[in-house]
């Protein structure tokens, strides 16, 4: 690619976050990039490099983008190529050295990454499915087993019997090493039975960490990690940690985690 200052539009699910990051990184290496997204989202990448500046995607800046009432807060609109997984309105597409429209949600192959980088007429990297983008500083020194048994949906989520299994045969393996609970704020329902199936293997419950909080405490202590399709399961992928994404209701050949260990085990197993 030519040198281009880049300006990326993204908000939903941490998912669909986490999965865009390799686009952005390749934009990152051939000019500066402008991120527009959640705050949390700027949050949780802010040391990895992957963007000069942010804005909020709910914030004034963007209303301003999407209207094309003011000059961009960077500079003349005319240098800046756009990739948005927002529709933007006709003045907020005009005016730009290019403007690329991502779908946010394609329902049919190739994998979710990829078609991000077809649509944004880029080449994807060769290892682009078996990358972690968010390498952490170092592995941890003591196993320990890292369980998400929420999604934010309950048509995602395999039964707490599945991760309780999961739980007790890790720890015959490993009777001395930590296992943690990760509650988060779309799974509140779920806190009380967690706690009740999981006090058997002495698991620690953590109950709603930030993002940036999460991320930490996965690369500091997680040498396994076990989720269903959701945000979390791509957020440990992405630091290298093996990884299990379970499938329920969605498609891993659309929706796998990015990273070099993971395994995508579908619930019920088929027969």
């Amino acid at each position: 690619m030519n040198a281009r200052n880049s300006l990326v539009i993204r908000s939903g699910g941490l998912g669909d976050f986490i999965l865009t990051l390799p686009l952005i990184d390749s934009l990152r290496a051939v000019g500066p990039v402008v991120l527009v997204t959640r705050p949390s989202y700027a949050a949780l990448v802010a040391e990895d490099d992957l963007y000069d500046s942010w804005l909020s995607v709910d914030g004034p800046e963007m209303l301003a983008l999407d209207a094309g009432t003011k000059p961009f807060a960077l500079g003349d609109r005319r240098a800046w190529s756009v990739y948005s997984f927002l529709r933007l309105s006709a003045a907020g597409r005009h005016g730009w050295a290019s403007y690329r429209e991502l779908a946010s949600r394609p329902v049919l192959p190739p994998h979710v990454a990829r078609r991000m980088f077809i649509d944004a007429g880029i080449r994807e990297p060769s290892d682009l499915l078996q990358t972690a983008v968010l390498q952490r500083a170092q592995e941890p020194q003591r196993p320990c087993l890292w369980l998400h048994p929420g999604s934010g949906s309950a048509a995602k989520n395999a039964p707490l019997d599945e991760y309780r299994r999961r739980a007790a045969s890790w720890r015959a393996e490993h009777p001395q090493g930590d296992i943690v609970v990760s509650i988060g704020e779309a799974d509140m329902a779920l806190l009380d039975e967690a706690r009740r199936t999981f006090a058997e293997v002495g698991a620690l419950i953590r109950v709603q960490p930030t993002l940036p909080e999460l991320r930490q405490e996965l690369a500091a202590r997680a040498t396994a990690f076990v989720s269903n399709d959701t945000g979390v399961s791509h957020l440990a992928a992405a630091l290298g940690i093996p990884t299990t994404a379970i499938f329920r209701a969605t498609s891993p050949d659309l929706w796998r985690p990015l990273g070099p260990q993971v395994d995508c085990p579908r619930w019920p197993a088929p027969r």
